[in-house]
């Protein structure tokens, strides 16, 4: 798991970006049967061009894609929970993609299904991070790790012999393994 923490980091991180730009940052609003839209988030406030937010939203899609394609060629060795793993986001991507192809398509416009199409989009980076949390249990050990700060091996200042800090749950075992005399009441 040592090898492939990272590279799960990176596709982790990659999934989250691209999720808040299309949730906060670009927001973007379309009018697919004529393959139109603006963005109305974040970065329009800020002033930033329309051409460069697609520039964004499309090159940081890209380096998702990729961050994917490097899990799948280090995790040859675990195909079943790393195709699980992209399968299940990717179908947050497939419904929207395919439903703005059938309606390009067809041409119909209805405003509701555009927007739908986000929305459904916009819980890519809900699925991927759950589904990487459940599948991977040593990189949620490893999550936890990194979020909560774990110093679980520090240098004692004065001798630089390292010691664990205290654990609760030792504790706990260290008493539960001890018989002690129950008092019966009656």
């Amino acid at each position: 798991m040592d090898s492939v923490k990272w590279v799960l980091l990176n596709a982790h991180c990659w999934c989250c970006y691209c999720d808040i730009l299309v949730c906060s940052l670009i927001t973007p609003y379309f009018f697919f049967p004529t393959i139109s839209g603006f963005p109305v988030g974040l970065f329009r406030e800020l002033g930033i061009p329309t051409s460069s937010q697609v520039f964004i939203g499309i090159v940081s899609c890209m380096f998702m894609g990729i961050s994917l394609v490097a899990l799948f060629e280090n995790r040859s060795s675990c195909i079943p929970r790393t195709i699980a793993q992209a399968i299940i986001p990717l179908i947050f991507l497939v419904i929207p993609v395919a439903t703005a192809i059938s309606s390009i398509y067809f041409e119909f416009y209805i405003q509701v299904v555009n927007n739908s199409c986000v929305i459904f989009l916009s819980f890519h980076g809900f699925a991927s991070t759950i589904t990487i949390v459940l599948v991977h249990h040593p990189y949620r050990k490893f999550m936890i790790k990194i979020v909560t700060f774990d110093r679980s091996t520090e240098k004692h200042a004065s001798t630089g012999a390292s010691y664990v800090t205290k654990d609760v749950r030792a504790t706990m075992r260290r008493l539960s393994n001890r018989v002690l005399p129950v008092l019966h009441l009656g």
